[in-house]
């Protein structure tokens, strides 16, 4: 496979979600030079990542961590030539090493609309306060949700809504994140626009009766 024109490693997880953005980014033919795999022991994907890697020629280096934050893992990432890394680990993993947030471009896609809706469990109040579903790429800051905003874009509402933060929540990040990698140029990066300074919203729990209310609503 040709390689892509952009230079970027990735960062994958044990999760359904980093399996479909490898696949969205080699739909899209961006092949990540280095796949750093986090592995919590949990699942055992590391067979596709291994396969990935070397059907597309990728570099691969597995850690037995859940978090970048660990030394030996930090190291390798801060050694890395790539400036511009995605990121797809664990959820609720809170990135803590400022020094690999201040060297390196870690991009985040967020099923939200940023700023407005910040949070694990956005989509339920998107649908419920706008009937919308948005996901919105930045490079990640030190604080939630916070950063430059690389794409923001609006998704269709899935027929079976019931599957909106499973496989259609995977699809939309992997998507959203194949698009700001085309997108992306280091030499325009400070044109983006940061969106730190602009007041958010909280939505991080979602109660039964609200993932039901969300469930109703319809196109």
């Amino acid at each position: 496979m040709k390689k892509n024109y952009i230079n970027f490693s990735i960062i994958v997880s044990n999760t359904q979600r980093s399996i479909e953005y490898l696949r969205q980014l080699r739909i899209n033919n961006l092949i990540p030079n280095y796949i750093i795999h986090l592995d919590n022991k949990k699942k055992y994907y590391e067979k596709y990542f291994k396969d990935f890697s070397s059907t597309n020629n990728s570099k691969y280096k597995r850690f037995v961590s859940e978090t970048i934050d660990s030394a030996y893992v930090k190291k390798k990432i801060l050694e890395l030539d790539d400036k511009i890394l995605v990121y797809s680990g664990y959820p609720g993993k809170i990135i803590r090493t400022i020094e690999i947030l201040k060297k390196k471009f870690l991009l985040h896609s967020h099923p939200g609309k940023l700023p407005n809706f910040r949070g694990s469990t956005v989509m339920f109040y998107s649908l419920i306060l706008q009937k919308q579903i948005y996901c919105s790429t930045i490079v990640l800051s030190p604080f939630l949700d916070r950063g430059k905003i690389i794409l923001k874009k609006k998704y269709e509402i899935p027929k079976k809504i019931s599957q909106i933060n499973g496989s259609f929540d995977d699809k939309i990040r992997a998507l959203n994140m194949a698009q700001s990698l085309i997108k992306f140029k280091l030499n325009n990066f400070n044109k983006i626009r940061n969106n730190d300074k602009k007041l958010y919203v909280d939505y991080t729990v979602a109660h039964t009766l609200l993932r039901s209310l969300a469930l109703k609503i319809k196109k």
